[in-house]
């Protein structure tokens, strides 16, 4: 005798990625969350010194964004929280990693980029912001970003990671903002 059992796994399945998508994603913007930057960080941290590539990092955030909100109310932050987010994801290519941090602060993760390229890519964000103009309920409003740009600098073995690169281009960022803002540091 032989008995056969068969079992469709496929919501299961379904589940299981609908739990890590949210898990990953932010929920506002639909981009990767902190957790998720963290982790494809790390992979490309340990590829790019696999096979001594460069690999870059921006850090960013908007300018005066609590004002955005105390003028217009939360919901109009969202929406330019949505448009930076927009303008971001058609700049960058494809192969970089970009991820909101938490409040208006958000990171790229730049495979194959020396620090040259990482600042033209910031320099082309920060005018593509500080050109756009958002629609909102409460009419049209303008905003722009300071960023920090590093690459990296040494190995694993040195006590460089992807965090310290992270944090070396939040220096950068606050570097920008006490300078005036609307600018790109490299770090």
């Amino acid at each position: 005798a032989l008995v056969t059992a068969v079992r469709d796994i496929s919501a299961h399945k379904e589940m299981e990625a609908y739990l890590k998508n949210i898990a990953n994603s932010d929920a506002l913007t639909g981009v990767g969350n902190r957790r998720f930057f963290l982790e494809e960080g790390k992979k490309e941290y340990a590829r790019a010194q696999r096979y001594s590539q460069p690999l870059s990092l921006l850090m960013m955030d908007i300018d005066k964004f609590k004002n955005i909100n105390d003028t217009y109310g939360h919901d109009i932050g969202d929406i330019a929280l949505k448009a930076l987010t927009d303008i971001c994801c058609e700049t960058i290519r494809d192969s970089d990693i970009f991820a909101r941090l938490g409040g208006e602060e958000f990171a790229t993760i730049m495979p194959g980029t020396d620090i040259d390229g990482a600042f033209k890519l910031a320099e082309r964000l920060r005018v593509a912001i500080e050109a756009m103009v958002t629609p909102t309920p409460k009419g049209d409003i303008r905003f722009t970003a300071s960023m920090g740009v590093t690459t990296m600098r040494g190995s694993a073995q040195e006590g460089e990671d992807i965090e310290i690169m992270l944090n070396r281009s939040d220096k950068g960022l606050y570097a920008a903002k006490e300078g005036g803002r609307n600018r790109v540091v490299v770090v």
